[in-house]
């Protein structure tokens, strides 16, 4: 193993009642960037470094290895695969936040956002050191601007379910609790790490544009969602003109030859609102939501299509005089 390289082996010593030390002492952010990793379908070896600050870069590792393994055509690991999924189900609940907003009016829940500034932070370094510190530094060393977190939150009868915290490589990162337990595909009856998840309050909300599977449920690859949604998050991360989200652009680039997308594609306009009446920016990239008819016309999904040709034998034109 190169010398510039520390031999944590996350992997296996998230297995069973193996341990693990960091040969060269002191975990440091430089140190976290030169971690070799492996691919896993183990759940609980995404949680093996000693710290929550680590899960910005575990989501980063999750989408270095899957666009690495779909380049060389092996597989990256379900552990790995369905992170990446529920990081693009955030983008895809944006996407269609339009739609969500007009079809969940007879449900209990509702999504929201929660803003954490500069004071914000302060506080945290002050109270809670372990978490405050890392984040004090992350950015210092990664963004260079204001700095803010954005998480997405959904509420459900005054309960709170965490869905993700924004972050400038990837966009967002999904919290441990929502990482699926169990390395087998499918919807398993105690799906979650996190118990609370698995509660009737946290409901099933199946994907807008795709209609395959739920959100957070079910690992839906990028090649797998719709055109729509490949299109905007192609033209929305890919050729944004922004310093931000090297990680997730590198793992677009891997789907510039797909026949779907179309180089004139147009971002939507409309914008996501913040409970405090500010449009949603992520690292001041403007986040906006499909405000198609699909998104705003309540009948479109109960709409019976029924394909249909007209027959050449009884097709007559008339010349006008």
């Amino acid at each position: 193993m190169s010398k510039e390289s520390i031999d944590l082996n996350i992997c296996q010593r998230g297995l069973g009642e193996t341990k693990w030390t960091a040969r060269l002492g002191v975990i440091t952010k430089e140190n976290l960037d030169k971690v070799k990793d492996q691919r896993t379908d183990n759940t609980s070896a995404q949680n093996a470094l000693p710290t929550p600050f680590a899960r910005f870069f575990l989501m980063e590792d999750a989408f270095r290895i899957v666009t690495s393994a779909r380049k060389d055509g092996v597989e990256a690991g379900l552990s790995y695969r369905r992170m990446v999924s529920d990081c693009l189900d955030v983008f895809e609940l944006l996407y269609n936040w339009q739609y969500h907003e007009n079809h969940r009016k007879d449900e209990s829940y509702r999504l929201a956002f929660r803003v954490w500034g500069e004071e914000d932070m302060k506080r945290l370094k002050n109270k809670v050191g372990l978490l405050g510190n890392p984040l004090d530094s992350y950015f210092s060393d990664d963004i260079s601007m204001e700095r803010r977190l954005i998480f997405l939150v959904l509420i459900n009868k005054d309960k709170e379910f965490l869905l993700a915290c924004s972050s400038p490589k990837t966009g967002w990162v999904t919290p441990p609790d929502l990482d699926k337990s169990g390395a087998t595909e499918g919807l398993l009856k105690s799906a979650f790490v996190g118990e609370r998840y698995n509660s009737v309050l946290f409901p099933q909300i199946r994907r807008g544009s795709t209609k395959k599977g739920f959100y957070f449920r079910d690992c839906c690859t990028f090649e797998e969602r719709s055109a729509g949604f490949k299109n905007y998050m192609m033209k929305l991360i890919d050729k944004a003109d922004t310093k931000y989200f090297g990680t997730l652009r590198s793992f677009l680039h891997g789907f510039d030859g797909d026949d779907d997308i179309k180089t004139s594609y147009q971002l939507p306009k409309k914008s996501i609102m913040l409970d405090n009446g500010e449009k949603l920016q992520l690292y001041e990239l403007p986040i906006t939501c499909n405000d198609g008819l699909d998104a705003t016309n309540f009948f479109a999904d109960s709409i019976i299509k029924i394909p249909f040709g007209i027959a050449e034998e009884n097709f007559v034109t008339f010349e006008r005089e």
